[in-house]
């Protein structure tokens, strides 16, 4: 139908267009892949018109469902359906104003609302459904008692769609067709897929991209209600953890984790479920556990589309993402990952990043394939073997598109960004024990000027002129010393190995001045609880609950350094240099730190002495006659 007929038909169909009498004005969308979509203005208002290339119950499906959501204000309001004789339909919906949600506009803000938009269709009724699972039953498309799992139909239906020559293609890649057919049979009763919220019977949207989220009158509308059934919750949100969160796999566009939470508390808040902490990191983490759901939907969607006219960078892409998103090594892979994270989701991830939170974790269940994978799925060549093996050649063929460019240009940056993570996690250890200096530093202050009251107050007391005090005031040079450092300065992002091993070496020397000035204060304060009277008995007991703390917090902070050394250690084994006889060692590191913690009895037998003396005074005190 051409654009003069169907304005003719809409004129002849809707009164609205009748009453008018302008002329109407039909544009043609060229951003479609199943139907034709056209734009209609009469000078007064526009419709989106739509004429779907499906039948039978697929049709069907779409049209109830966007009358159903258009009137949940999910979509757009559904204004009316134009019956051909043909079969076929025209569908008339209201035109949103603000056009496609770009990914730009990904901003914190801007994912709590599509939150919300998901939590929305999440919630809505179901029960326009009801007619339309029966007769799946009675196709036999749908077993009775699949009907809470009839999304798998959209994978079906995708499946039946593969052109013979594609799927010939991609078999010759390696996908085994066989292999996904039974990986989606099974789909509906594997114990690796999350449950609770994220496996509730809702009506699932199907197909959710950016291109299918719309502004409108400063809100956020979905369309395109072609895959629109009902199924497990988690069929939507792998695909937004794809296309949302990845941008289909991109590290280029990613959603921060604080934008990830965002859409988490929008989804949460609106299905009337927990937004705590916890509550949203879990959420978080089932979401990208369901990928791999996604993961299927988007391999079959790009065998079938990737020969198909259109975009030709999109399908190019298509024809190197489906081989890799399908091939049983592949999909095998990602059933391990889940499997990992069900058990114990800490596994997946270094030990020595402990500040890395729950949500955090979840975001690394996704993104690029590792390359490890990625090297197994390239194809033979000349009917050779592939090479497997790590030291494999680098050499590139000439083709871009070629299986090994892929592989080779995803290693790559695979390793890039393992390295950008190890980096970041380096500069987060540094800052912590920076920060955990400047806290001993304060800690050293208030001692010192606690131990210089206690000396004054001692010396006072016993009468002791000021010609016989002490001549090195022991206090008086570690102030000195303290007012004469420079201060802690931050690790920048782009501080090489060579600054991190002058920071370690410059903390170490810190720690051993403040370890120094540790030692002195101590034998400052026994020697002061020796002699002090029961009214200052109080203070020596806040001396000594501080000097513990202090010494905990030296434990602590040595702790972190041996942390720090090792991640240094790895980072330079990653890039392939091993460390010289004049770089700095981890036993020079904390060295003097263990000097004198490892010598723990010496600092008991202090600590001791120190808390007699504070009983012996609390005794003077209550046999002094009132």
């Amino acid at each position: 139908m051409d654009a003069s007929a169907l304005a003719q038909l809409l004129q002849q169909s809707l009164p609205c267009y009748l009453e008018s009498g302008h002329q109407l004005q039909v544009t043609a969308s060229q951003d479609t892949e199943w139907h034709h979509v056209y734009f209609v203005d009469d000078g007064k208002q526009r419709v989106a018109v739509s004429i779907p290339s499906w039948t039978g119950t697929e049709l069907l499906t779409k049209v109830s469902a966007e009358e159903a959501l258009g009137e949940a204000g999910v979509g757009p309001a559904h204004l009316a359906t134009i019956n051909l004789e043909d079969g076929k339909v025209v569908l008339v919906n209201e035109f949103l104003e603000g056009g496609t949600l770009s990914a730009d506009e990904l901003s914190p803000a801007v994912l709590f609302q599509v939150g919300q938009l998901y939590g929305k269709l999440h919630s809505s009724s179901t029960t326009w459904f009801e007619p339309l699972s029966q007769r799946l039953v009675e196709e036999g498309t749908l077993e009775l008692s699949d009907g809470s799992w009839a999304a798998v139909w959209n994978l079906w239906r995708f499946f039946r769609m593969v052109p013979d020559a594609n799927r010939r293609e991609m078999q010759e890649k390696g996908v085994d067709w066989d292999f996904l057919a039974d990986e989606i049979r099974s789909l509906s009763s594997n114990d690796l897929l999350p449950s609770g919220l994220t496996a509730a019977t809702v009506c699932v949207h199907g197909d959710a991209h950016l291109g299918n989220i719309m502004w409108h009158k400063g809100e956020l509308r979905l369309i395109d209600f072609d895959m629109t059934l009902l199924g497990p919750a988690g069929f939507d949100l792998a695909y937004l953890v794809l296309m949302l969160f990845r941008c289909g796999f991109s590290r280029e566009i990613v959603a921060s984790m604080e934008s990830q939470r965002q859409f988490a508390q929008g989804y949460l808040q609106h299905m009337r479920a927990d937004t705590g902490d916890d509550a949203v990191d879990q959420f978080l983490f089932d979401m990208h556990r369901w990928a791999y759901v996604g993961m299927i939907q988007m391999g079959l969607l790009c065998a079938v589309l990737m020969h198909q006219e259109g975009n030709p960078a999109k399908r190019q892409l298509m024809q190197m993402r489906g081989p890799v998103l399908l091939h049983p090594e592949f999909l095998s892979r990602a059933k391990d990952v889940i499997q990992q994270a069900s058990l114990d989701p800490k596994e997946l991830f270094p030990a020595e990043l402990p500040q890395v939170t729950f949500g955090q974790q979840a975001v690394n269940l996704t993104g690029p394939p590792p390359p490890q994978v990625l090297r197994s799925l390239a194809p033979p060549e000349d009917g050779s073997e592939v090479d497997r093996s790590p030291d494999r050649s680098k050499e590139l063929p000439t083709s871009p598109v070629s299986p090994k460019v892929v592989e080779e240009l995803a290693t790559l940056r695979w390793e890039n960004e393992e390295k950008k993570r190890t980096v970041q996690a380096l500069e987060e250890m540094v800052d912590l024990l920076q920060t955990r200096c400047r806290e001993l530093e304060d800690e050293s202050r208030e001692l010192m000027d606690l131990a210089a009251a206690a000396k004054k107050e001692q010396q006072t007391e016993a009468g002791v002129p000021n010609e016989r005090r002490e001549g090195i005031d022991h206090i008086a040079s570690i102030k000195e010393r303290q007012l004469s450092r420079e201060p802690i300065a931050s690790l920048g992002a782009g501080a090489g190995r060579t600054e991190r091993d002058s920071e370690l070496e410059r903390l170490r020397l810190r720690c051993e001045e403040l370890e120094e000035e540790r030692m002195h204060l101590a034998e400052q304060l026994e020697r002061g609880h020796s002699h002090t009277a029961s009214e200052s008995s109080p203070r020596a007991e806040d001396l000594l609950a501080r000097c513990e703390r202090l010494e905990a917090e030296k434990e602590k902070l040595q702790k972190h350094v041996e942390r720090l050394w090792q991640m240094c250690q790895r980072e330079q084994g990653h890039q392939g240099r091993q460390a010289s006889e004049g770089e700095l060692t981890f036993e020079a590191v904390v060295a003097t730190v263990s000097e004198v913690t490892d010598d723990r009895s010496s600092w008991r037998q202090s600590r001791m002495r120190m808390s007699r003396t504070c009983e012996g005074a609390s005794c003077l005190n209550e046999r002094r006659p009132k």
